[in-house]
């Protein structure tokens, strides 16, 4: 299976800087959660630009899943409940590859 992050592009966009690839990461792993929740009780409005910018954050760091099931929630008017529950269990997925890199990452200073 492969890796919910993009390798490939995170190192491309960084050229090649852990350091920026980590911080990229964090961020992500620091805003989703606060994205994912804005979602419970949105408007069909807000939903939408939830999930765009879920989405935007997402392809920034080659999380392709992510992406997808947001944009798809964005555009979405039906089986919302049904694809907020897949963009949770894709966003844990990387969540889990983020911490999992974190902490095997060495610690600056």
């Amino acid at each position: 299976m492969p890796d919910p992050v993009d390798t490939a592009h995170l190192e491309r966009i960084t050229h090649r800087d852990p350091q920026l690839q980590n911080e990229l990461l964090a961020l992500f792993h620091d805003h989703a959660p606060g994205e994912l929740a804005r979602l419970r009780g949105a408007s069909a409005e807000e939903r939408s630009a939830v999930a765009h910018r879920l989405s935007g954050s997402a392809r920034a760091i080659g999380a392709w899943e992510v992406a997808r099931v947001a944009a798809e929630l964005s555009a979405s008017r039906e089986g919302i409940e049904a694809t907020t529950a897949e963009l949770a269990a894709a966003v844990a997925e990387v969540q889990r590859y983020i911490e999992g890199r974190l902490s095997a990452a060495p610690r600056a200073g």
